[in-house]
């Protein structure tokens, strides 16, 4: 996965499982200003986050393993 692929991915994994984020233009770059950088998430967002980030990363792994053979 390139570059702007996996900023791509991340922004979709942070704006699905963190409603704070949805409306964002930039999810993932700071707004310089406390209440909107720092959120209140539950600890089960950021498992499922942490999962579907980890499932795209394995994922793509595989496929380029695949590519290789």
């Amino acid at each position: 996965m390139d570059e702007q692929a996996t900023r791509t991915t991340l922004e979709r994994i942070a704006r699905t499982h963190f409603h704070q984020l949805r409306d964002r233009k930039d999810p993932l770059t700071g707004q310089g200003s406390d209440s909107a950088d720092f959120i209140d998430t539950g600890i089960l967002a950021i498992r499922a986050a942490l999962e579907e980030a980890y499932t795209c990363g394995w994922a793509d792994a595989e496929a380029h393993h695949s590519l290789q053979d």
